[in-house]
């Protein structure tokens, strides 16, 4: 026969043999015993404000530098219109009109173009 003891210390060996040094624990709580409850909640509370208000800090800056590069982003930006601009003000300037032209002398067909293009 097995009396419940038995069972329970032969549960806790199959199943969490550290449960058994117990003894070990025991010594522990003496230092434990003089340390005030309230005064690790006031300190982990303390500590969880300080968190919370880091954290409400860097979103702050977050969107402070979201607000800052969108700035910038928007000044750096180029239209369409300004990018025609300054291409046509290219095309205008003197002394390269032979790279700049807009039209061209030579009329080639893609075809003709093709076929040169073969019989070299």
């Amino acid at each position: 026969r097995t009396s419940v003891l038995q069972y329970l210390v032969k549960l806790v060996k199959s199943n969490d043999p550290t449960l058994l040094d117990f003894k070990s624990d025991v010594s522990k709580t003496k230092e434990a015993e003089g340390v005030i409850i309230e005064t690790v909640m006031a300190d982990l509370k303390a500590m969880q404000e300080e968190l919370e208000a880091v954290k409400k800090t860097a979103q702050e800056e977050v969107v402070k530098l979201k607000e800052e590069k969108k700035k910038e982003m928007e000044e750096k930006k180029l239209t369409v219109d300004d990018v025609s601009a300054q291409k046509t003000s290219l095309r205008e300037i003197d002394g390269v009109t032979h790279y700049n032209k807009t039209e061209y002398d030579i009329d080639v067909s893609m075809m003709e173009f093709v076929t040169q293009a073969e019989a070299d």
